[in-house]
């Protein structure tokens, strides 16, 4: 599986340190070059805040089903107690 993440964020900071191991971890510069490779089936889950996964959910930018997924998957605590969203690519 691979996880797609912005580059320099806490997101990119959390998938290398704590999820690596079990997946491939593809960096973007943009949230836009990400999503575009979720939608084209390149990466399998995007890692975000919930509010921008929504946002691009309900504007029809990533797929319905990803709606569906993202509270079952989303929440996973930090030492910062930041809250995290994952979207799936829709199978």
């Amino acid at each position: 599986k691979t996880i797609g993440v912005q580059s320099s964020t806490t997101h990119a900071n959390f998938a290398n340190k704590y999820l690596k191991d079990v997946a491939t971890v593809q960096e973007y510069k943009t949230t836009d070059e990400r999503d575009l490779d979720l939608k084209s089936g390149r990466i399998d889950v995007a890692l975000d805040d919930y509010p921008p996964i929504a946002a691009a959910v309900a504007a029809a930018e990533l797929p319905r089903a990803a709606a569906s997924a993202s509270p079952r998957v989303a929440c996973a605590s930090t030492a910062s107690r930041r809250c995290f969203s994952a979207v799936r690519r829709e199978c």
